[in-house]
Protein backbone atom coordinates (compact mmCIF):
# COMPACT_ATOMS: atom_id res chain seq x y z
CA UNK A 1 0.00 0.00 0.00
CA UNK A 2 1.40 3.41 -0.84
CA UNK A 3 1.38 6.71 1.83
CA UNK A 4 -1.48 8.44 0.34
CA UNK A 5 -3.01 7.78 -3.15
CA UNK A 6 -3.95 4.09 -3.54
CA UNK A 7 -4.49 4.39 -7.41
CA UNK A 8 -4.10 8.14 -7.88
CA UNK A 9 -1.71 10.77 -6.14
CA UNK A 10 -2.54 14.25 -7.64
CA UNK A 11 -1.07 17.66 -6.34
CA UNK A 12 -2.04 20.13 -8.46
CA UNK A 13 1.86 21.93 -9.83
CA UNK A 14 0.00 25.44 -10.46
CA UNK A 15 -3.25 26.75 -10.07
CA UNK A 16 -3.90 25.92 -13.77
CA UNK A 17 -3.76 22.47 -13.60
CA UNK A 18 -6.88 19.73 -12.97
CA UNK A 19 -7.05 16.16 -13.17
CA UNK A 20 -9.72 14.74 -15.28
CA UNK A 21 -10.97 11.66 -15.62
CA UNK A 22 -13.57 9.91 -17.63
CA UNK A 23 -15.16 6.46 -17.44
CA UNK A 24 -12.70 5.37 -14.72
CA UNK A 25 -13.45 2.48 -12.22
CA UNK A 26 -11.36 2.64 -8.49
CA UNK A 27 -11.59 -1.05 -6.87
CA UNK A 28 -10.04 -2.20 -4.46
CA UNK A 29 -7.06 0.15 -3.79
CA UNK A 30 -5.61 0.59 -0.37
CA UNK A 31 -3.65 3.79 1.09
CA UNK A 32 -2.52 3.82 4.46
CA UNK A 33 -2.90 7.49 5.15
CA UNK A 34 -5.06 9.22 3.11
CA UNK A 35 -7.30 8.54 0.00
CA UNK A 36 -7.51 4.95 -1.17
CA UNK A 37 -9.12 5.20 -4.73
CA UNK A 38 -7.50 8.84 -4.88
CA UNK A 39 -5.98 11.61 -3.16
CA UNK A 40 -6.24 14.89 -4.81
CA UNK A 41 -4.47 18.27 -3.92
CA UNK A 42 -5.91 21.03 -6.12
CA UNK A 43 -9.06 21.12 -9.42
CA UNK A 44 -10.05 18.04 -10.15
CA UNK A 45 -12.83 16.63 -12.33
CA UNK A 46 -14.70 13.18 -11.90
CA UNK A 47 -17.16 11.86 -14.41
CA UNK A 48 -18.59 8.70 -14.93
CA UNK A 49 -16.54 7.80 -11.85
CA UNK A 50 -16.83 4.47 -9.90
CA UNK A 51 -15.04 3.93 -6.20
CA UNK A 52 -16.04 1.06 -4.69
CA UNK A 53 -14.02 -1.51 -1.80
CA UNK A 54 -11.11 1.25 -1.45
CA UNK A 55 -9.62 1.56 2.04
CA UNK A 56 -7.44 4.21 3.69
CA UNK A 57 -6.74 5.87 7.19
CA UNK A 58 -9.07 8.57 6.37
CA UNK A 59 -11.31 9.08 2.72
CA UNK A 60 -11.60 5.86 1.53
CA UNK A 61 -12.73 6.13 -1.68
CA UNK A 62 -11.07 9.71 -2.12
CA UNK A 63 -9.27 12.57 -0.15
CA UNK A 64 -9.11 16.03 -1.16
CA UNK A 65 -7.12 18.26 0.62
CA UNK A 66 -6.20 22.40 0.16
CA UNK A 67 -3.14 23.42 -1.67
CA UNK A 68 -2.29 25.63 1.11
CA UNK A 69 -3.12 28.90 -0.04
CA UNK A 70 -1.64 29.19 -3.65
CA UNK A 71 -5.10 28.19 -5.33
CA UNK A 72 -7.48 30.87 -4.87
CA UNK A 73 -9.89 28.43 -5.74
CA UNK A 74 -9.94 26.37 -2.84
CA UNK A 75 -12.95 26.73 -1.68
CA UNK A 76 -14.81 26.97 -4.40
CA UNK A 77 -16.50 23.27 -4.84
CA UNK A 78 -16.86 23.92 -9.04
CA UNK A 79 -13.31 23.41 -8.95
CA UNK A 80 -13.57 19.68 -7.45
CA UNK A 81 -16.11 17.80 -9.47
CA UNK A 82 -17.88 14.46 -8.93
CA UNK A 83 -19.85 14.02 -11.58
CA UNK A 84 -22.05 10.92 -11.79
CA UNK A 85 -19.77 8.79 -9.03
CA UNK A 86 -20.86 5.82 -7.52
CA UNK A 87 -18.94 5.56 -3.96
CA UNK A 88 -20.07 1.95 -2.53
CA UNK A 89 -18.29 -0.22 0.35
CA UNK A 90 -15.35 1.97 1.03
CA UNK A 91 -13.64 1.88 4.22
CA UNK A 92 -11.91 4.40 6.14
CA UNK A 93 -9.74 3.36 9.37
CA UNK A 94 -10.85 6.52 10.65
CA UNK A 95 -12.67 9.15 9.07
CA UNK A 96 -14.55 9.56 5.70
CA UNK A 97 -15.34 5.98 4.53
CA UNK A 98 -16.11 7.56 0.79
CA UNK A 99 -15.19 11.27 1.22
CA UNK A 100 -12.92 12.93 3.31
CA UNK A 101 -12.45 16.51 3.21
CA UNK A 102 -9.76 18.12 4.62
CA UNK A 103 -9.16 21.86 6.16
CA UNK A 104 -9.66 24.06 3.21
CA UNK A 105 -11.11 21.37 1.05
CA UNK A 106 -13.83 22.25 -1.22
CA UNK A 107 -15.95 19.32 -3.15
CA UNK A 108 -18.86 19.49 -5.55
CA UNK A 109 -20.94 15.94 -6.21
CA UNK A 110 -23.89 16.39 -8.92
CA UNK A 111 -25.57 12.77 -9.26
CA UNK A 112 -23.36 11.01 -6.80
CA UNK A 113 -24.89 7.45 -5.29
CA UNK A 114 -23.21 6.69 -1.94
CA UNK A 115 -25.37 3.98 -0.90
CA UNK A 116 -27.62 4.40 2.10
CA UNK A 117 -28.23 0.54 2.39
CA UNK A 118 -26.33 -2.23 4.09
CA UNK A 119 -25.12 -3.91 1.20
CA UNK A 120 -23.58 -0.27 -0.50
CA UNK A 121 -23.08 1.24 3.00
CA UNK A 122 -19.41 3.34 3.28
CA UNK A 123 -17.57 2.77 6.61
CA UNK A 124 -17.51 4.48 9.16
CA UNK A 125 -19.52 7.43 7.12
CA UNK A 126 -20.16 8.77 4.15
CA UNK A 127 -18.68 12.52 4.35
CA UNK A 128 -16.18 13.68 6.50
CA UNK A 129 -15.20 17.25 6.82
CA UNK A 130 -12.50 18.19 8.98
CA UNK A 131 -13.39 17.99 12.43
CA UNK A 132 -17.01 19.33 12.89
CA UNK A 133 -19.04 16.88 10.45
CA UNK A 134 -19.85 13.42 9.70
CA UNK A 135 -22.72 12.13 7.80
CA UNK A 136 -24.21 8.61 6.65
CA UNK A 137 -27.08 9.11 5.70
CA UNK A 138 -26.24 10.05 1.93
CA UNK A 139 -28.03 8.53 -0.77
CA UNK A 140 -28.05 7.21 -4.35
CA UNK A 141 -28.71 10.19 -6.94
CA UNK A 142 -27.51 13.22 -4.50
CA UNK A 143 -26.14 16.21 -5.71
CA UNK A 144 -24.28 18.68 -2.71
CA UNK A 145 -21.58 21.19 -2.62
CA UNK A 146 -19.29 20.65 0.31
CA UNK A 147 -16.21 22.94 2.03
CA UNK A 148 -13.98 23.42 4.70
CA UNK A 149 -13.02 27.30 5.64
CA UNK A 150 -9.12 26.97 6.38
CA UNK A 151 -8.91 29.39 9.27
CA UNK A 152 -12.28 29.07 11.13
CA UNK A 153 -12.84 24.92 10.56
CA UNK A 154 -17.22 26.34 9.34
CA UNK A 155 -18.07 23.58 7.18
CA UNK A 156 -20.98 23.90 4.53
CA UNK A 157 -21.83 20.44 3.84
CA UNK A 158 -25.44 19.27 3.45
CA UNK A 159 -27.03 17.75 6.90
CA UNK A 160 -29.12 15.17 5.48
Amino acid sequence: ATQRGGAVYYVAPTEYSAFVANDVVFTGNVADSRGGGVYAVGPFRITAGTFVGNAAGQGGALSVRSTGGWNSQDQDPQDRELTDVTLHQNTAMDKGGALYLNSGGALRCTNCSLGFGAANDNTPDDVFATETLAETNYTDGISFDCWVNPNTLAVGCPDL
